[in-house]
């Protein structure tokens, strides 16, 4: 986690004019030389940052707050290194030295009278709490010391009048006995313990390293002498001790020898077994060290209010004269504070460390007696550190509180993840991984505890980036449960057409086990389908059914052409040429049409293929029904002339009218084939024997002008040819062809109304509907031919067979016009027969 404080940006700049003297600040990943000089600087910016105090207690509870922030709360933590001073509150706070020097907390505050006036200054930009455990400052003096004066031995030196109380204030006051006992003459070495660096001249009524109260003044002048109260600096509850004994009447000088110097005079002291009182605090390692050998001396305990009017001053009016401050209690136990600023309330994980933290006194004292085994085992190179790490690791009972509990790890809040395409694009791959891992292993998480104990195996899905982006909460499930099986978990695949006209769908999971059963992304749930076949869009060439009706049409193409050459060879024979031979060749040469588009009606649709059907259908009926329909046309004319004497209607006058009934339709559909020629074309639709969709290729325009052009044109003439072939079937008595040509056309229209449900109304399939189609049309086309040309052929093979039969010697005439001068057969006057 980051420290979210704008001053760590620009704090610590060392052209701040504000910068404690002495400070030393050492940053994340700080690299110092053997001398201890730094060699590289740490990072400050986004960590936290404490200030750490001489004071032994203050530097472990500062460490043992700095490893909980650090290992627990997840933030990277710098240490300020700075002396005591009074402006532990500014340092916290966004002016003045918060700008320049900017910490987070100060783990252990003294709260003086003296330094209260400071701390509240910016008490809008930070926050105090109780650390945990108590301070008291007093008068020590030596059990030994004490022992000695509760023998009250009057041949000592100096003598006592009776056995005193050396840890009693009263004692002093009323018998001069401890004062001589304690006396500066008695002393080890005044100039151990008369330091002007720890109380300049001035500072608390200091003159030369000592001050002196208005009482030994007065003792001296009278020929007394005072005792000696050793102190260690002149920031150390200023001011107060020294008020307290002055305002008790007792007559004493008050030397400053700073922490190290004390200590070491009193273990002299107590060595050479002489008498010193002096002032010191708890908790303090020199206690825990010396245990059983101190004694504080007890003074008037005083009301809390009382405490709170010392004014943090002494020596006011001088060396040697009376304070005004006025108190004479002792100093009250006191809860030590912890001050931190208000920047850590914009880090909730860090605020709830910050302000629970808490160390009793009985762990206070557990933590000095384990640091001074640390120290005389002398191993340690870093005994704070050392102390402060064995403590947290042996005390969860006392520090688990401190932080809220370690959420659940869950995906939403601790898991990053990155979505991988694979290979063929197939599917997605998302891999997870932790927000914050484990510095010594990225497998696991460092800031959440329980839940997802590892990171989910990479999920493989089918879903698309796009859909994985929008449904997070949907597939975050998945990873501890796949979801059911569903339509979109499996595909299809929809072969081409085989021999039988079917198309294979074969099913299979879009992500299939080793095994092939079931699904990598989902289960249970739907089940894989079973393979179906589908029926084709066409009947393919290789078809069975397409072999016979290809049998059929090519035995009746040879039929016809063999009708064709008889038509042609025996063209000039009457029985012929009065049928209009060259209208009976179109007929049969439609039939032929008819046959090739029946080929042609099966197979893959082509571009080739596209443009023969349309143009073989329409050729074959034009050619067949428009020859049919002229000779109606003929027969109707004449019918309906009678009264003339003779009408002749030239054969190639019938033929200009089909040419241009034909030469309409076949320009319908060479336009369209130019302009908008059909071609394959794939469409979609929903299936009907099974989930999906099938792709259905056919043969299409982009328009159907075209041919609507085309049925309307054919549609007009079929309706004008059923007309005609209705209106000549009374004919029979005088034309005996009448009966063909009406049964002829009968059996197009018949046809057509036939094949008409067939292709655009009924759902069948390609197989069924080719078989339909192709029989209709080959029957329809036999029959057509049939009643056209058979009777022909038979009164052609009676003629062939018969005596009387000849030839007409104007041959090439007859193809030109018409006229009834053959004799064979009976003719009317217009060349009909009968």
């Amino acid at each position: 986690m980051q420290m979210n404080d704008p001053r760590l940006a620009r704090g610590f700049d060392p052209s701040c004019q504000l910068t404690t003297p002495g400070g030393v600040l050492r940053g994340v990943g700080e690299r110092v030389f053997p001398n201890g000089t730094i060699a590289v600087p740490g990072r400050v910016n986004d960590t936290f940052v404490v200030e750490v105090n001489p004071r032994l207690s203050h530097k472990i509870t500062s460490a043992i707050m700095a490893i909980i922030v650090q290992e627990v709360v997840g933030y990277d933590v710098s240490f300020y290194e700075v002396p005591e001073s009074p402006y532990v509150s500014e340092r916290l706070s966004t002016v003045g030295r918060g700008v320049c020097t900017p910490t987070h907390v100060n783990a252990e505050v003294w709260p003086t009278s003296a330094l209260s006036e400071n701390l509240d200054v910016y008490i809008n930009d930070t926050t105090s709490a109780t650390v945990g455990y108590n301070a008291q400052s007093g008068i020590y003096t030596l059990k030994s010391n004490v022992n000695t004066a509760l023998q009250g031995n009057p041949s000592g030196t100096p003598p006592f009048q009776r056995p005193r109380s050396a840890d009693f204030w009263r004692e002093f006051v009323q018998s001069d006995d401890l004062i001589n006992f304690y006396s500066v003459q008695n002393t080890l070495n005044l100039s151990r313990v008369s330091k002007p660096e720890f109380c300049p001249d001035g500072t608390l009524g200091c003159k030369n390293g000592c001050s002196k109260n208005d009482a030994c003044t007065a003792a001296e002048a009278s020929g007394k002498t005072c005792l000696l109260v050793a102190m260690m600096a002149a920031i150390n509850d200023p001011g107060y001790f020294q008020a307290m004994v002055s305002n008790n009447n007792i007559p004493a000088y008050f030397c400053f020898a700073g922490y190290d110097g004390l200590n070491q005079y009193v273990l002299d002291s107590m060595k050479q077994n002489r008498t010193i009182v002096f002032y010191h605090h708890e908790p303090d390692l020199f206690h825990r060290e010396n245990r059983g050998l101190f004694t504080r001396i007890t003074f008037p305990r005083g009301e809390t209010a009382d405490v709170a009017q010392s004014t943090g001053t002494f020596g006011e009016l001088g060396y040697g004269n009376k304070t005004l401050n006025p108190v004479s209690e002792d100093a009250p136990l006191k809860p030590l504070l912890k001050y931190y600023s208000n920047a850590v309330r914009d880090n909730p994980p860090l605020l709830t460390a910050v302000s629970n933290f808490q160390i009793t006194s009985l762990d206070m004292t557990y933590i000095l007696y384990t640091y001074a085994t640390v120290k005389a085992m002398g191993f340690s190179t870093n005994p704070v550190f050392d102390t402060a790490c064995y403590w947290t690791q042996i005390s969860l009972y006392a520090w688990r509180q401190w932080t809220d509990p370690l959420p659940l790890c869950t995906i939403d809040d601790h898991m990053d993840y990155t979505i991988i395409q694979t290979n063929k694009n197939t599917s997605r791959l998302i891999n997870f991984t932790w927000i914050a891992p484990h510095p010594d292993n990225a497998t696991l998480p460092y800031q959440c505890d329980g839940g997802f104990l590892t990171l989910p195996p990479p999920l493989q899905t089918t879903r698309s980036v796009a859909w994985l982006d929008r449904h997070f909460d949907t597939w975050k499930v998945w990873v501890n449960q796949l979801p059911a099986c569903e339509r979109i978990h499996y595909n299809y695949s929809i072969g081409s057409c085989n021999n039988k006209g079917e198309r294979f769908v074969g099913f299979f999971w879009l992500l299939p086990r080793n095994d092939l059963n079931g699904s990598y992304e989902c289960s249970g749930g739907v089940s894989l389908p079973s393979n179906v076949s589908i029926p084709c869009d066409y009947v393919p060439f290789n078809a069975p059914i397409y072999s016979g009706i290809t049998a059929l049409a090519v035995i009746i193409m040879i039929s016809l052409i063999g009708f064709c050459v008889t038509i042609v060879v025996h063209r000039a024979r009457s029985v012929i040429k009065r049928a209009q031979w060259p209208l009976l060749l179109l007929i049969v040469i439609g039939g032929i049409v008819m046959c090739a588009y029946v080929l042609v009606s099966a197979g893959e649709p082509s571009d080739a293929i596209c443009a023969a059907r349309p143009l073989l259908s329409s050729g074959a009926f034009s050619l067949s029904f428009t020859a049919v329909f002229a000779k109606s046309l003929r027969v109707y004319v004449v019918v309906n002339t009678k009264a003339s004497k003779k009408i002749k209607l030239t054969l190639w006058r019938m033929i200009e009218f089909y040419t241009v009934i034909v030469a309409i339709d076949i320009g319908i559909i060479l336009t369209s084939l130019i302009f908008d020629p059909p071609r394959p074309t794939i469409a979609i639709s929903n299936s009907t024997s099974f989930d999906g969709t099938i792709d259905h290729v056919a043969c299409h325009a982009s328009s159907f002008i075209f041919s609507a052009m085309s049925i309307f044109w054919k549609s007009l003439v079929l309706a004008a040819g059923l007309y005609i072939a209705v209106q000549i079937r009374h004919a029979d008595e005088d034309f005996q062809e009448t009966y063909w040509i009406m049964a002829s056309a009968g059996v197009i229209i018949f046809g057509a109304l036939l094949l008409t449900p067939i292709v655009y109304f009924l759902d069948l399939t390609a197989t069924m509907t080719f078989a339909l189609r192709s029989v209709i049309l080959l029957l329809g086309t036999i029959i057509v031919i049939s009643l056209m040309i058979a009777p022909k052929l038979h009164r052609l093979r009676k003629a062939i067979g018969g005596t009387a039969t000849t030839y007409d010697t104007s041959a090439n005439a007859a193809t030109n016009k018409l006229s009834s001068h053959a004799t064979s057969d009976h003719t009317d006057a217009n060349g009909l027969q009968r």
